[in-house]
């Protein structure tokens, strides 16, 4: 058990990171209610992130379908410092190749935050789960950690539209 948030350097590092025992209780709550109904991690993932229906989440989840990428927020996020923001990316296919993730990652990024003074500073860190580690292992998707180093860009404001959006997509 960590007795600390990890720090942008520990996430550079590429040392393990935890979620903090609140969340990780939320998490198996959350993890118990959808096993309770019979339900997959992956299924759970195309109805909150990809906004699908049910019938089609298992359709998808049993058959593979292509939906492209989406980011969304992690709403069981590692423990992190403050100032630090943790997205994810998921494809809808089981592809875990870690350039195409990166490279996916990279552009939907871009895509909403433009190169332009006001997201000066923003930087990011992206990992892969290795195999033993992922707990959605049907789905291609990568952990993206965020920051402001200038304190110029709102990525607080930022982070909440992305929120309030569900999630960000590209169909590639």
């Amino acid at each position: 058990m960590f007795a600390s948030p990890a720090s942008w350097e520990k996430i550079l590092s590429a040392e393990p990171l935890e979620r903090h025992p609140s969340v990780n209780q939320a998490y198996e709550k959350h993890r118990d209610a959808y096993l309770a109904r019979k339900k997959t991690a992956e299924a759970v993932i195309f109805e909150d992130v990809f906004g699908l229906d049910e019938k089609q989440a298992r359709q998808c989840s049993e058959n593979g379908c292509e939906l492209g990428y989406r980011l969304t927020i992690n709403r069981f996020p590692y423990w992190l410092e403050d100032g630090i923001a943790h997205l994810l990316l998921f494809s809808s296919q089981s592809v875990w190749d870690e350039a195409v993730l990166k490279q996916k990652s990279e552009e939907l990024l871009r895509q909403h935050l433009p190169d332009n003074t006001q997201y000066r500073g923003i930087e990011w860190s992206i990992r892969i789960n290795p195999p033993w580690k992922r707990t959605v292992k049907g789905l291609g998707h990568a952990h993206i950690f965020i920051r402001d180093t200038e304190g110029t860009a709102n990525l607080t404001q930022w982070v909440d539209q992305l929120k309030q959006r569900r999630n960000s997509s590209i169909n590639k």
